[in-house]
């Protein structure tokens, strides 16, 4: 029987998340707004990394099914006495950025308490996005080569936040690719009218993921792509609708990329292009529970792109897999293929032959980033 990844085990990738870098995320937001010792945030940090979870209080909101998610987290904290180091890591993740919510509005800030820090990263990384645009501007036309290109470059946009600008934009600074599917997904395009992708990070990735969008809509007889945002600050650097907003301002100041962000909204004015948001991408349940009526939405297009380790890890389920299990066992639910974009950087990793395991000792190899995938799953 699997069990759920779990932050009690101290040797494990959850607790040194939970330990170190949600105390860090905490102690960033009270140096930026230069809050008292006495302001909910700090008094929330002391209870960082040991004790019980403090529950969530529900939110003034229209977003019915964001409460609904805070009453579950709060039903199962409470049944179960979780504490930071004693619960499934995707359930401490997705309580963490539902409570900053809640704290941050007690504290007096109303705003995407995060986009300080992506403004300052995107501010630091315009070259990484005109050097991606420079390979980009050599994919002439669609052929599986140059498709595969660009699915690598669009890889490179989800290592971003790990690489911290380190990487260049070209094909051979792309992490080992474990699963690739690329020639695969050139089939699938082939015959496909609506792509969706479901996003990950700002800044660098929003804007690869950009770059995907603008050649399926121009090389490509692809007639729509739908961009799935998330409602609420999470994960620092996952994207909102007012990520997307900044990040076109940005590249109107900028001359070699003017001309790009002029493009994409012009496919939005053609509605070619969709922006979209939906509570239930930052919630703490797994993909299985889609609600009907997003399902619906979703069963429209003919191949739904995941990008990123959170959304990998609620299609699969966060749990101790063997790496060998078929990702098609798991991920079998959905109302058309998929497409998973991710670069490794959690413990979760299923789909590998024996062969292509790179450790079976050291487990670094699954969140250091170092590794990546490009698979495709066709639903049944």
């Amino acid at each position: 029987m699997h069990q759920l990844i779990h932050t009690s085990d101290r040797s494990s990738f959850a607790y040194y998340t939970v330990k170190n870098r949600i105390a860090s995320i905490v102690e960033k937001l009270i140096a930026h707004y230069q809050l008292t010792s006495d302001s909910k945030l700090s008094v929330f940090k002391q209870t960082i990394p040991d004790a019980p979870l403090p529950l969530i209080q529900e939110l003034e909101t229209e977003n019915v099914l964001q409460n609904q998610f805070i009453k579950e987290i709060n039903e199962a904290i409470t049944q179960e006495q979780y504490r930071w180091d004693n619960a499934p890591f995707i359930v401490v993740e997705s309580y963490f950025y539902h409570k900053l919510l809640e704290l941050t509005k007690q504290d007096g800030i109303e705003e995407d308490y995060f986009s300080f820090i992506k403004n300052d990263f995107n501010a630091k990384t315009f070259e990484n996005l005109q050097k991606c645009y420079a390979e980009y501007q050599k994919l002439s036309t669609h052929t599986v080569d140059n498709f595969g290109v660009l699915l690598k470059l669009d890889l490179l946009g989800n290592k971003a936040d790990l690489s911290q600008s380190s990487d260049t934009y070209s094909q051979t600074s792309v992490s080992s690719i474990l699963i690739d599917h690329s020639a695969e997904v050139f089939e699938k395009i082939e015959n496909s009218r609506q792509v969706d992708i479901i996003l990950d990070n700002a800044g660098e990735e929003l804007f690869a993921d950009l770059i995907l969008s603008h050649y399926l809509l121009t090389k490509t007889d692809v007639k729509e792509v739908v961009l799935h945002f998330k409602i609420m600050p999470y994960f620092v650097s996952d994207a909102l609708i007012s990520d997307f907003n900044y990040l076109m301002h940005s590249l109107k100041q900028q001359e070699g990329l003017k001309d790009f962000a002029e493009e994409i909204e012009a496919l939005i004015q053609s509605n070619q292009l969709t922006l979209k948001s939906h509570e239930y991408w930052s919630s703490s349940n797994d993909y299985k529970n889609i609600p009907a009526q997003l399902n619906q939405t979703l069963s429209q297009s003919d191949l739904l792109i995941f990008k990123g380790d959170l959304n990998y890890r609620k299609l699969v389920g966060d749990y101790d897999y063997e790496c060998t299990i078929k990702t098609n066992t798991l991920v079998n639910y959905l109302p058309t293929d998929c497409l998973m974009l991710r670069v490794l950087k959690s413990e979760v990793m299923v789909g590998l032959e024996a062969s292509q395991i790179p450790s079976e000792s050291d487990h670094s190899w699954k969140y250091n980033g170092e590794y990546s995938l490009m698979e495709l799953v066709e639903s049944n």
